[in-house]
Formats: C-alpha cells, structure tokens, sequence
C-alpha cells in the first residue's frame, strides 16, 4: 500500500488505465468513438478550462470509473467536446507507468 502511495506521489494526478497509471496529460481523446480497438469508451461528463489546459472529466462505459484527461484549448475547439458527448479514450503510447 505505501509503496503504491510514493508511487502516486512521484506521477502526480494519475488514472488507472487497464492496470497502468496514466498522466491526464497522456491520454488522448477522440470523436470517432468505435473505430479503435485499442480504446475504451466514455462519455464526457465535466469540462473545465484553465488557462492554457482543458481538463475533460469522463466516465467509462464499461467499468464507471472516472478518467481524467488534460487536452490544449486547440485539441478542444477541434473536438467541439460538450457534456453528454460519447468519446474513444486511449493512452499515448511511451508514457504509461506500470506498477
């Protein structure tokens, strides 16, 4: 349990991800909702902006849990993300901490 606790203190806010830890600022989210295999599945439930960070809280399809993602003002404007929306999830790939 302590171990797992510095753990989260060393990565800062961190989401599980399909048993790793993923920074918020490491997923990646997407409007054609179905077409990666990879993905998992949520609707966006909050949005926040914040100066130069918009942080998109989700909640997954299959599990309920929370997913927190930070995307730029752009990556936001292109998607156009409101709550209610259904959205494809996925990590960026080289920045996935396993435990």
């Amino acid at each position: 349990m302590l171990r797992q606790c510095l753990f989260y203190g060393f990565l800062g806010d961190v989401t599980l991800f399909d048993g790793s830890f993923v920074r918020p600022r490491d997923i990646e989210i997407f409007r054609d909702a179905g077409r990666n295999p990879e993905a998992i599945y949520a609707t966006v439930r909050f949005i926040a902006s914040s100066g130069g960070v918009v942080r998109v809280e989700m909640i997954r399809e299959d599990t309920g849990v929370t997913v927190e993602a930070e995307i730029t003002p752009e990556r936001y404007r292109e998607l156009g993300l409101k709550p209610g929306d259904y959205v494809s999830v996925t990590p960026r790939h080289g920045r996935v901490f396993s435990e």
